[in-house]
C-alpha cells in the first residue's frame, strides 16, 4: 500500500462519515486512498486503516457505481491472510467508499523501483518466495466457493505490480480484487484502467475472449520476471504496442538478462507465460508448490525473516520515518 507520506496530506485531519481521514496515501484514476481511523459509538476506535474513495467525477456513472459494489460486495467475502480484507462498503453522501485493512509496506512497483535506485537486484530466491504467496492468495479465490458450495468462478483481472503489496513484516498481500472489472465496463475509466495497464493482460484478456483463473497466472509470471528483470515484459508507451506484444505473447527467457536464474525457475517462468492458457499452470497451487521447490532447493532457510531484512534494509529511512508517523497516528482517540 502506499506509504502514508508518499502524496502530500490535506492541510488537516477531515471527518468523512464516522471516519476521520488522516492522511492522503494516494490518488489514482478511480479513486483516492487516505489513511483513517474509525470512530464507533460507545468511543471505540478503530485501528489504523485504508479507505478508499470513489472519485467524484465517476460518482454520477450508475452503471459503474452499480457493478463497483457488486463486485466489492463478493471481494468483502474474500477472508485470507494474503488478501486485504475489506471491513466496510458504504456511502457518504454521494461518494462511494470502501474502508480495508491499513498494510504498512510497499508494493511491487516501489520494489521495482528502489532497487533500480539502488543498482540492486532481487535474488531469485526472494522473487520466489513472494510469487509462491501471491499464488497462494489467489488460489483461495480461484476456488471459493458460495454457501451453497458452489463454485464462485472468481479472478483478480488485475494483478500487477501496483495490486501486490509486502509488508514490513514480509507478508505478501493483494489488493482490488475483481474491481478492474467494474472498471473495464465502464466507458468512463476504460481509458484509465487500459493505460498502464494492458502490460499485465494475459493473452485472452488482450483479445477480449472468455477468461478463467489462468489469466492471472500470466500477469504473476509477467511480474515476477519483471522483479528479477527490473524491466518492463510488454508494457511500451505505446499501448497498441502493449496490446501487441501481449497477443502474440513475445516474451523471452529470463536468463537472457539475468544468467544467475536458475533453470528451475526460468522454467516455471516460462510455463505461466505461455500464450495457450492450456499450456500454463494449471492451478496457482501447483505454480506455488513450484515456486516453494525450487526456494527449498536453493536456500532452504530462506522465509519470511529474510523477506522482513531485505525490505527493512531496502527502506530503512522510510521505515523509521513511517513508523514514527504511525505510532503517533495510532494513539489518536485512544485514552
Amino acid at each position: 500500500m502506499p506509504s502514508p507520506s508518499a502524496v502530500p496530506a490535506p492541510p488537516r485531519f477531515a471527518a468523512f462519515g464516522r471516519y476521520l481521514l488522516l492522511e492522503r496515501m494516494a490518488t489514482g484514476g478511480m479513486a483516492e486512498v487516505y489513511l483513517a481511523k474509525h470512530f464507533g459509538e460507545g468511543g471505540q476506535v478503530s485501528d489504523l486503516l485504508a479507505v478508499k474513495r470513489i472519485l467524484p467525477s465517476l460518482a454520477a456513472d450508475a452503471d459503474f457505481i452499480r457493478m463497483f459494489l457488486d463486485e466489492a460486495k463478493i471481494a468483502g467475502q474474500l477472508e485470507h491472510p494474503g488478501i486485504v480484507q475489506i471491513r466496510e462498503l458504504g456511502r457518504v453522501g454521494s461518494s462511494h467508499y470502501l474502508a480495508m485493512d491499513f498494510v504498512w509496506g510497499k508494493d511491487l512497483l516501489q520494489i521495482i523501483r528502489r532497487c533500480r535506485l539502488l543498482g540492486a537486484q532481487l535474488s531469485p530466491q526472494l522473487v520466489a518466495w513472494l510469487g509462491a504467496h501471491l499464488c497462494e492468495a489467489l488460489h483461495y479465490a480461484h476456488t471459493r466457493t458460495d454457501k451453497r458450495g458452489a463454485p464462485m468462478h472468481l479472478i483478480h483481472r488485475d494483478v500487477s505490480p501496483q495490486n501486490v503489496l509486502v509488508s514490513f513484516d514480509g507478508r505478501v498481500k493483494v489488493i482490488d480484487f475483481g474491481i478492474a472489472k467494474a472498471a473495464s465496463r465502464s466507458t468512463h475509466t476504460q481509458a484509465g484502467v487500459l493505460k498502464g495497464k494492458v502490460g499485465y493482460m494475459s493473452p485472452e484478456q488482450v483479445q477480449g475472449k472468455r477468461i478463467d483463473h489462468r489469466s492471472d497466472l500470466f500477469a504473476v509470471g509477467t511480474c515476477l520476471w519483471e522483479l528479477l528483470t527490473l524491466r518492463s515484459l510488454f508494457a511500451r508507451e505505446n499501448n497498441y504496442d502493449a496490446m501487441e506484444n501481449v497477443r502474440h505473447a513475445r516474451t523471452f527467457p529470463v536468463q537472457k538478462l539475468r544468467p544467475d536464474v536458475p533453470d528451475d525457475f526460468s522454467a516455471v517462468l516460462d510455463r505461466a507465460l505461455a500464450g495457450d492458457p492450456d499450456l500454463r499452470w494449471q492451478s496457482a497451487r501447483d505454480m506455488k508448490e513450484a515456486l516453494l521447490r525450487f526456494v527449498s532447493d536453493v536456500d532452504p532457510n530462506f522465509d519470511r525473516v529474510s523477506t522482513v531484512g531485505w525490505m527493512r534494509d531496502a527502506f530503512r529511512k522510510e521505515f523509521h520515518l513511517e513508523r514514527g508517523r504511525l505510532e503517533a497516528f495510532d494513539q489518536l482517540g485512544r485514552p
